[in-house]
């Protein structure tokens, strides 16, 4: 998750902020009919499946 949370590359935040960020796209729908409805149980497992589908 480095570069998502690098200050020096895409400073997203912490994980919780890239998570929000995640839940308010308007592909939501697209990620939650992926990975299931409990994706984002964790914040991290989300940020995580995000960056191996991109």
């Amino acid at each position: 998750m480095f570069p998502l949370t690098s200050p020096f590359e895409m400073d997203g935040g912490g994980v919780q902020v890239i998570a929000a960020k995640l839940q308010a796209a308007p592909y939501v729908g697209t990620l939650k009919q992926l990975f299931g409805d409990a994706l984002f149980s964790d914040p991290s497992i989300a940020v995580a499946r995000y960056q191996i589908e991109d």
